[in-house]
């Protein structure tokens, strides 16, 4: 409240940038696949065990979530998982061990803004890869052996009559625009934390910007440059910050069964991803070189290279599901 007294212009200016990153980044990215995502949870589009569900040990109800938070980053992972949870389909120790693994920074993020960022597109992508992998690496280490699909629907919830298309794409719509205003929120608040109180004590504009709101901490890693410049963006992108952790735990709401999944793997797998995404980054830089261009800081287009993952990734997921039809047809 003393900085918002002493720094409301500084308030005001962080607030509007918060708005235009929403406008023009975070929102054309974000609810698209927000959208899509609610509705192959709803309609169950994908193969009930695909092949992100078996590399990543979950139930096959997870594969649609996998693959929009993976596809999507954050909060998408999130909030799929609490409507598994919800619906019943998975239980509640699977959805916290889901919502850890499907909460990782986008391809168009980290190759398009990270990458631009650095002066080197392929910097982004080997901290995407990076990233899944350890997550990957995570939820096999975490994972327990698979239960029966008697026993994998702990909540025993009511399952509901199948509704309309009409009807599941209208709440996808909503429920995407809802996130998105969220997600909004979210940044602006933390971004005017980190205005006033780097402008309050100058000297905690690093632990701020890291502790606080990620792409803020990834664009003061970018401006310090060198290794331990990409080190800190490293950190700061595998942690996240206090603003994506508090999306991951609003979309944790009081209603769902046993109060809501846990966050606990998501606070150990967001420590380990710092470790680990600190480490490669600057493994990658003193092995390349890196030239700082923070001037252009979430203001590049996506490259159309972000889309190849993604379309390879729908190739893959409907293998399993492709053969498995085709041993049926053959019994």
């Amino acid at each position: 409240m003393l900085s918002l007294l002493l720094f409301p212009d500084l308030a005001a200016n962080a607030a509007r940038d918060a708005m235009t990153l929403s406008v023009t980044r975070l929102i054309p990215l974000l609810f698209p696949y927000s959208v899509l995502s609610s509705l192959m949870i709803r309609r169950k589009w994908l193969p009930e065990r695909g092949l992100l569900s078996i590399l990543y040990g979950l139930p096959g109800d997870c594969e649609g979530v996998l693959f929009s938070g993976i596809a999507a980053g954050f909060p998408v992972g999130a909030e799929g998982s609490a409507r598994l949870l919800r619906d019943g389909s998975v239980s509640r120790e699977d959805a916290g061990r889901l919502a850890a693994v499907s909460s990782v920074p986008s391809p168009a993020f980290l190759a398009g803004a990270v990458g631009s960022m650095w002066g080197d597109v392929r910097f982004g992508w080997f901290l995407w890869i990076a990233a899944n992998l350890t997550l990957l690496l995570f939820s096999r280490l975490t994972g327990r052996k698979s239960k029966s699909p008697a026993s994998a629907h702990l909540n025993q919830t009511p399952v509901p009559p199948p509704s309309s298309f009409s009807r599941d794409f209208s709440r996808s719509v909503t429920d995407a625009a809802g996130s998105c205003l969220a997600v909004t929120a979210f940044v602006a608040f933390f971004r005017i934390l980190c205005a006033v109180g780097t402008a309050l004590l100058p000297a905690a504009r690093l632990p701020l910007t890291l502790f606080l709101e990620f792409s803020s901490g990834v664009k003061t890693g970018a401006e310090a440059g060198g290794i331990c410049g990409a080190a800190m963006t490293g950190v700061s992108a595998g942690f996240g910050g206090l603003s994506v952790l508090s999306q991951i735990a609003a979309r944790n709401a009081d209603d769902l069964p046993g109060g809501g999944f846990s966050l606990k793997p998501y606070l150990i797998s967001r420590m380990l991803l710092a470790a680990v995404l600190g480490s490669a980054a600057a493994l990658w830089a003193s092995f390349f070189s890196l030239e700082a261009a923070s001037s252009v800081f979430l203001d590049p287009p996506v490259p159309l290279s972000s889309a190849v993952p993604v379309l390879g990734a729908l190739l893959l997921l409907r293998i399993p599901h492709f053969f498995g039809r085709r041993a049926a047809v053959d019994e």
